[in-house]
């Protein structure tokens, strides 16, 4: 069974930007703002071996 995991921390090389690395498998937010610019990546597709085929 697949857990769910998070790890907040703080990139004191880039001015104390804050760094989130998260699996949510049920996990999710509701409707929501932020109050200074937000980056979402979602890299697990790039970091399986088969390659993602869009159906």
């Amino acid at each position: 069974m697949k857990k769910e995991n998070a790890k907040f921390w703080h990139a004191t090389d880039f001015k104390d930007m804050e760094l989130l690395k998260a699996r949510y498998i049920t996990h999710t937010y509701p409707r929501h703002i932020h109050s200074e610019y937000a980056i979402g990546v979602r890299a697990w597709r790039f970091l399986q071996k088969t390659p993602y085929i869009r159906r």
